[in-house]
């Protein structure tokens, strides 16, 4: 790769790399989270890429990207998000319950639990509204204050409009991105990292081949796809033609019975107006015969008069 071409390519939002770059360099990590957060840590004193975190025995554990400690206690987990999940919401939760019961050993007291802060750098827009940062804390309805239990979740959106941002964390997010910001010194020591990673021919091994796993996977999710849509259209097709048919069939057997009410119907006239033929010839009456046919309460007078049923 040319140039810096490259980081389009090794982007820094993809976990196998940002964990690679962010996981040996606790310096990095420090900075990282000063300028998302906007404060001041005096130091860091565990950073753990991809640490699973038991809770207790028979329990699930969970995964987490980058889990960072600061000298005081509080604890930092960095997520990159590169697809929106339905559960999106509910993982900040259950990370920050494993950090919790991670913090207190047997014995400890609730009073020493520390800050436990979520970051997820997102590819998308996590909540729909075009902004580039959503903070989320524990808010009373009633009162709309921020309930202080010390945690909370960032939800920064590299696809949002950047130019809200304070310059370093706008440069950052270009960085997740794929693009290069000249002229700051974080930036140029993160793509240095990168560049360690990339250099590295075993690295480069693993990567391609964690891409083809993920490519592979996501070719298996879509022919999965298809094939449960191919399904569900196919079952769909025989609900509906089934429908038509019972609604053609509907149709077609109103056609009939239309018709053979009115084949039935004709039938019994004629046999009513022979009849009618008849009693009038008998009663010498033939002649009134044409005024029942021109006038039907004449006609119906006739029928009831000498009892022919309809």
């Amino acid at each position: 790769m040319e140039g810096q071409e490259w980081i389009r390519e090794i982007r820094l939002i993809k976990g196998f790399v940002f964990k690679s770059v962010f996981g040996q360099r606790p310096d990095l990590c420090k900075r990282l989270l000063e300028i998302i957060l906007e404060i001041e840590i005096e130091e860091i004193s565990i950073v753990q890429p991809e640490r699973e975190m038991d809770v207790l025995d028979k329990r699930r554990g969970g995964r987490v990207d980058l889990l960072i400690v600061d000298d005081k206690g509080n604890r930092y987990d960095v997520e990159v998000q590169t697809t929106l999940r339905n559960n999106e919401w509910l993982r900040a939760r259950y990370y920050q319950s494993l950090m919790d019961a991670n913090q207190l050993k047997r014995g400890a007291k609730i009073s020493e639990l520390r800050d436990s802060i979520v970051v997820f750098v997102c590819d998308f827009d996590p909540f729909g509204k075009g902004l580039c940062r959503y903070d989320c804390a524990t808010v009373c309805l009633q009162t709309k204050e921020i309930v202080p239990d010390q945690r909370s979740s960032v939800y920064l959106n590299v696809r949002g409009v950047l130019d809200e941002l304070p310059q370093e964390l706008k440069n950052i997010m270009l960085l997740f991105m794929g693009e290069v910001v000249d002229n700051d010194d974080f930036v140029s020591e993160i793509i240095a990292e990168m560049k360690r990673c990339v250099d590295n021919p075993e690295w480069m091994d693993r990567y391609m081949t964690l891409e083809e796993e993920i490519e592979a996977e996501k070719d298996a999710a879509r022919k999965e796809g298809r094939e449960e849509g191919l399904k569900e259209g196919r079952e769909e097709g025989r609900k509906e033609g089934r429908e038509e048919g019972r609604k053609e069939g509907h149709r077609e057997g109103f056609k009939e019975g239309r018709e053979q009410a009115l084949k039935e119907g004709r039938r019994a006239i004629f046999e009513q107006n022979a009849r009618l033929v008849r009693v009038l010839e008998e009663a010498g009456q033939l002649d009134m015969l044409g005024d029942a046919m021109s006038d039907p309460q004449v006609y119906e007078g006739m029928l009831k008069e000498f009892g022919i049923e309809h």
